[in-house]
């Protein structure tokens, strides 16, 4: 997709999103027991779950359609 919408900035779109997953993957298992050491299991079960469906409402509205 990045180098279909961003052909002219392929490389520098390419490092936004590594940015993007490292800092996931950094700072998600931190957040991920901060939430359950507090709320417990079935609470943050609920946050990711509202934060999964808020992702795929905006990939549903912010992807074009040409490339489908």
């Amino acid at each position: 997709m990045i180098c279909t919408v961003f052909a002219d900035d392929i490389m520098k779109h390419i490092a936004y999103i590594e940015i993007a997953v490292g800092l996931g993957l950094g700072i998600g298992p931190l957040v991920g027991g901060l939430l359950f050491d507090y709320l417990h299991y079935e609470v943050t079960m609920y946050v990711f779950g509202g934060l999964n469906l808020v992702t795929m409402t905006f990939c549903y509205f912010a992807i074009p359609n040409s490339l489908n």
